[in-house]
């Protein structure tokens, strides 16, 4: 099959997904940021980190349970601790027995059972999570740019109609969400994935939503769609990492970071509303 071919794969390892060089929506994050940080986080090695793993544990028990025991482990009760050799041979060759599996203490499997329960209990889950694809692999090239671009979603429907993410997170509530979303630049994953299924499938979905749960008691669930106007401002600034990516490749130049001149500062549209002591827009 040849690269330059839009494709959709549901059978791709996750680490296989990973190793692929093209650009992805976390890329476009880092190349805003500059090309030297995307060059220094495209040849860092992944290490996923004990959230990711609680993170990705969740992901599976909601939306591929037949799969979780064979992707996540308890460590027993009666685990010794690692204070001494005995006990570090002990969690080493557990560890080694479960090879490839997300390893979680007992506490945290448990939560992790609570923190999926919630999700699947939830209007939300009910009302959109019906027949769809789990953990599809997006492979494409951008028509403007000749860039070969990847995404890889958490579900979508049949259709094609919605795609839906799942966040695990310590405040699902609206205020803190939005906060988020801007500091992540969820928007850009947001538009990005849609415009993933749009090149790789050939349907245009008309919603993204996230799922966000709490994983720590009462474990509260809430749904957020990305807004219109907001997905083109998202875009906007997907077709500049594009262009960015595009140029940095062609000329093999990755080592431009932040500007160099003095740059001025401005209190953004926020600061100022609360400088004069507005109420703030609740607008989403």
């Amino acid at each position: 099959m040849s690269e330059r071919e839009n494709r959709v794969i549901t059978s791709l390892d996750p680490s296989e997904y990973h190793g692929i060089e093209r650009l992805s929506s976390s890329g476009c994050k880092m190349l805003l940021r500059s090309p030297l940080h995307y060059r220094t986080w495209r040849a860092t090695p992944r290490v996923a980190t004990p959230a990711m793993q609680f993170g990705s544990a969740v992901h599976t028990l909601v939306f591929e349970p037949d799969r979780f025991d064979a992707r996540v482990v308890a460590m027993p009760t009666d685990a010794p601790t690692r204070q001494s050799n005995a006990g570090k041979d002990w969690h080493a060759a557990f560890r080694q027995q479960h090879d490839g599996k997300i390893v979680l203490s007992h506490d945290d499997y448990e939560r992790c059972r609570l923190t999926a329960s919630a999700v699947i209990r939830s209007y939300g889950f009910s009302r959109l999570i019906q027949r769809g694809h789990v953990e599809t692999s997006l492979l494409w090239r951008d028509p403007a740019t000749e860039v070969l671009c990847k995404a890889r979603t958490d579900w979508f429907a049949d259709d094609g109609s919605i795609i839906v993410d799942l966040k695990t997170t310590a405040d699902a509530s609206r205020e803190t969400f939005m906060r988020q979303l801007w500091n992540l630049r969820y928007d850009i994953q947001a538009a990005f994935y849609m415009e993933a299924l749009q090149r790789a499938a050939a349907v245009m979905p008309h919603s993204f939503v996230w799922a966000a749960v709490e994983s720590e008691p009462p474990f509260g669930v809430a749904w957020y769609r990305m807004g219109l106007s907001e997905l083109e401002v998202a875009r906007a600034d997907i077709e500049n990492a594009l262009h960015l990516y595009a140029e940095c490749t062609r000329f093999n130049t990755w080592d431009s970071g932040y500007p160099t001149e003095v740059q001025e500062i401005r209190l953004p549209p926020w600061a100022r509303r609360r400088s004069n002591n507005e109420a703030p827009i609740q607008e989403f």
